[in-house]
Parts: structure tokens; sequence; C-alpha cells
């Protein structure tokens, strides 16, 4: 039960990480001339450190198999915001357009898990 506690904060850390990210680069987007056809690059961007966040974070409260872990704490990221983005938005998701793009954040995810796991504890 503590280790499905831990995931939920875990994950609601990573929604808030990934609301930031995405907040500061729509605002980046709204007051420089950059281009809006690279906001979709920045979205994955935002997606893949968040990923990388929650794996960390994973890793270390697993304790082992960090790859696994930080892959598997990505996948419920990436689910999770999926669904609130078709919650908020509506339209569905079409996974032929998105699917290359959301295994960047899941590499990321399980790089995250293996730091998180070989992170020193007692620090």
């Amino acid at each position: 039960m503590m280790v499905i506690k831990r995931t939920i904060k875990i994950q609601i850390l990573g929604l808030i990480a990934f609301t930031l990210l995405s907040v500061i680069s729509a605002l980046i987007f709204m007051f420089t001339p950059l281009k809006e056809a690279w906001y979709h690059a920045a979205i994955i961007a935002a997606m893949t450190l968040s990923c990388i966040f929650v794996g960390i974070l994973e890793g270390n409260a697993v304790g082992r198999r960090g790859l696994l872990s930080g892959i598997a704490a990505s996948i419920l990221l990436i689910l999770l915001i999926l669904v609130i983005i078709n919650l908020v938005f509506g339209g569905g998701f079409k996974p032929e357009n998105n699917d290359i793009f959301l295994t960047i954040p899941l590499i990321a995810g399980g790089i995250g898990g293996v730091v998180g796991t070989n992170m020193d504890k007692s620090s």
C-alpha cells in the first residue's frame, strides 16, 4: 500500500512539473518571435523532462529494477497526460501521429529510473 501511495504522489509531482514546463514554454512562444511549429517539440521536451523527474523519484522509491520502474512510471505519466488532455480538449488521441515521439520520454524515464535506483539513499 505504501508503494501505491508513493507512486500516486510521484505521479502528481510529475503532472505538476509537466504543467509548469508547458506553461513556461507557452509563455516563451507567446512573448518571443519563435514559430508555433516548434510547440510540439517543446511539449515533447516538457514531457521528457517530467518523465526523467518521475523516473528518478520512482527508481529511488522502489530501489531496484530502475529501468523497469522508470519506464512503468513514464508510461503511467504519459497515459495520465493524454487522458487529461482528452478530457479537457476532447477530440480523441490519434496514436499514429504521436507514437514515435512518445518513445523519447519513455527512454528518458527509464534512464531516470536507473539514476534514481543508483542514488545514494544516505544523503
